[in-house]
């Protein structure tokens, strides 16, 4: 009997709220594969020319979320997200000398909803988190995203859509935690063979903090929708640094986003702007959560417009696209910067778990430094996944991918314009 009631208290507890109230969420990537020059190789950025077939390693996210709290419309929640890379070429990866893996914290952070008199229905956090992050998943792209570690008010009603603040730090390594030396000129300019040393400030970074306030869900019409907002980008440096000769100007950066409902799909349509180190983000696919610190004081300005969605064409396709142009400029023109990319991924779909994927991206850039830069890819798959959604997930692909290079004298690893790559990959979120 002693036993029978120890069983019936361990199932009620489990059986409780409490216990149902922890969440478990995650998001994972890994598969094998090998290239025409050996081991698989993913030269070209994805999110220049698509992802599918051009991701080498194994990637996962884990987030546990606890309700600690329930009581009177008053909820409190504790998050935290773990995440694990490793480039696949073992069994056993750790995190020693080899390498092979690291772990990293993404999110540790708590919630409050209910608390505020004037606005029960918004929730306060703090602690460090992904922040309302707007993404492309087809090219692994997050161009509107200030996740770090930070505090905020989110889901002040207002309307019909809601207000939002919220402050986190993006500190800035690059051009601060360190020294240089620099050649020494004549009076005509030439080189006379010395150097001097410009002092730095090893080991501290620059602090930079974003503030953000942005409106979500603004409706226009019954198939539209607008997000925009305003970050602006503080950097906030030692004395040291300044002492040094280092500066960092602020910056700001502007997003406007319009999602429509179109053939069953959806559409976005974004237009960014942003000045100094937000300027230098936008240029190198940056969304707001770094801030380009280092590239400040030539009043650099930068713009981008993107356009993405999934759409369906007919019962059996699905198609992924994603349009992006950029254009950066500075006082000095010495580091112009343009660049445009399409992806487009359509799938077709055979049954309710077997589908056929290609996905073709191009790439195109010009830059007053570097000179241009253009890539094209090609990717051919075939998935068997949870249904038959372009979103659907867990999926197991096969796939084939080429990959080239367009400009002379421009090779791989392989020493060649071009490389092929054959793998099998799976990728899931739960």
């Amino acid at each position: 009997m002693k036993i029978k009631t120890l069983s019936a208290a361990v199932a009620v507890a489990l059986l409780s709220s409490s216990a149902f109230a922890v969440e478990y969420h995650g998001y994972a990537r890994s598969g094998v594969g090998i290239s025409d020059d050996g081991a698989q190789s993913c030269s070209a950025q994805k999110q220049k020319v698509g992802r599918l077939g051009n991701e080498c390693e194994t990637y996962a996210e884990l987030t546990l979320k606890q309700e600690v709290h329930n009581n009177d419309s008053k909820i409190f929640n504790i998050a935290t997200t773990l995440a694990y890379t490793s480039d696949g070429s073992n069994d056993w990866e750790g995190t020693g000398d080899d390498n092979d893996a690291a772990f990293a914290i993404r999110e540790m952070y708590a919630t409050g909803t209910g608390v505020l008199n004037f606005a029960p229905e918004a929730t306060v956090w703090a602690g460090k988190r992904f922040y309302q992050r707007n993404d492309i998943h087809i090219v692994d792209f997050y161009y509107w995203d200030i996740s770090g570690a930070g505090a905020g008010i989110e889901g002040i009603k207002a309307g019909s859509g809601a207000l939002n603040f919220a402050w986190t730090r993006s500190d800035r390594a690059d051009g601060f935690t360190s020294g240089s030396t620099s050649a020494v000129t004549d009076g005509t300019g030439t080189p006379t063979g010395d150097t001097v040393n410009i002092p730095g400030n090893t080991g501290v970074a620059a602090n930079v903090n974003n503030f953000d306030v942005r409106y979500t869900g603004l409706k226009l019409g019954a198939s539209n929708s607008l997000d925009f907002g305003l970050t602006y980008g503080m950097a906030n440096l030692t004395d040291a640094q300044e002492a040094s000769g280092k500066k960092a100007d602020d910056g700001v950066m502007l997003t406007a986003q319009l999602t429509s409902s179109i053939l069953g799909g959806f559409n976005k349509a974004v237009i960014q702007y942003g000045t100094e180190g937000y300027a230098h983000a936008l240029r190198y696919f940056g969304g707001g959560n770094w801030y380009g610190a280092e590239n400040t004081g030539q009043n650099g300005t930068a713009y981008r417009l993107i356009n993405w969605g999934v759409v369906p064409a007919g019962e059996k396709v699905d198609i992924g696209y994603s349009f992006n142009y950029a254009s950066y400029d500075r006082d000095d023109f010495a580091n112009a910067h343009d660049y445009f990319n399409v992806v487009v991924r359509p799938s077709y779909k055979w049954n309710d778990y077997h589908k056929t994927i290609l996905e073709a991206g191009y790439y195109s850039a010009d830059d007053d430094a570097w000179g241009e830069e253009t890539l094209s890819k090609v990717t051919v798959a075939q998935a068997i996944s949870a249904g038959n959604g372009f979103w659907a997930r867990p999926e197991l692909r096969v796939f084939a991918s080429y990959v080239k290079t367009h400009e002379d004298g421009s090779t791989f690893s392989n020493s060649e314009d071009n490389e092929v790559n054959f793998g099998v990959q799976m990728e899931a979120w739960w």
